[in-house]
């Protein structure tokens, strides 16, 4: 919708006497055409364009041609309303966005493009599928933190943005007690302390709070 084109026309024999030709659509609200042959789209469909050649002797010589309209985009939107990853997990550090172009039946494509407002907490690709053609994305949990996932589909001259938040956690994959083995029997004096250290990876895990217990306090307490 929007574009122009100029028929270009050639009448034979190269030095005819009569080169007064008349042009018409069969549906000018769809295309419409000026007396040059310049044919503009103005709404989906499909039409016939008519030019007529008046031959002399109230002869006339007809060529058409047939133009059809494309359904443009005129509206967009990410299905998610928001969403929540959990990284250092496998199965939910990632999570599937989905669209929805209208109307459904666009037959005109647009130029999409995603980005992340912050690629330190996670990160998203697009991608098309091969047969249905449905346009999706992948975000990817980095780090903890919040940002936003922006779709956006260039049509026309015109733009369409949609977005969704997306909440980053970091699981943590293991913790452990690094200054004694899990197989050692650590031997202390009445009277003595010990400061366990521990680890917990990966190092950007959101969840660092642990407690402790012992087994009998009235033997070894500990905070």
């Amino acid at each position: 919708v929007g574009d122009d084109f100029q028929y270009e026309t050639e009448i034979l024999p190269s030095n005819s006497s009569y080169r007064t030709v008349s042009w018409s659509s069969s549906d000018d609200t769809k295309v419409s055409v000026t007396q040059t042959g310049k044919i503009t789209a103005l709404a989906p469909g499909t039409v016939t364009i008519t030019t007529v050649l008046q031959n002399g002797l109230n002869r006339t010589i007809t060529a058409t041609r047939d133009v059809k309209v494309l359904v443009p985009i005129t509206g967009f939107t990410i299905n998610e309303q928001s969403i929540t990853l959990y990284g250092s997990d496998p199965l939910i550090d990632h999570a599937t966005i989905h669209t929805t172009y209208l109307p459904s039946n666009y037959e005109v494509d647009g130029t999409l493009e995603w980005t992340s407002s912050d690629t330190d907490v996670a990160t998203v690709v697009g991608y098309e599928d091969p047969n249905t053609h449905a346009k999706y994305a992948v975000v990817t949990a980095a780090n903890e933190g919040d940002i936003t996932v922006t779709a956006r589909v260039t049509h026309y001259g015109q733009q369409f943005t949609s977005s969704v938040p997306v909440h980053v956690e970091i699981l943590a994959s293991s913790y452990d007690i690094k200054n004694q083995g899990s197989q050692d029997l650590k031997r202390l004096e009445i009277g003595d302390e010990f400061q366990y250290e521990t680890e917990i990876l990966p190092s950007n895990s959101s969840y660092k709070t642990a407690s402790w217990s012992s087994s009998d306090g009235t033997k070894v307490s500990v905070t």
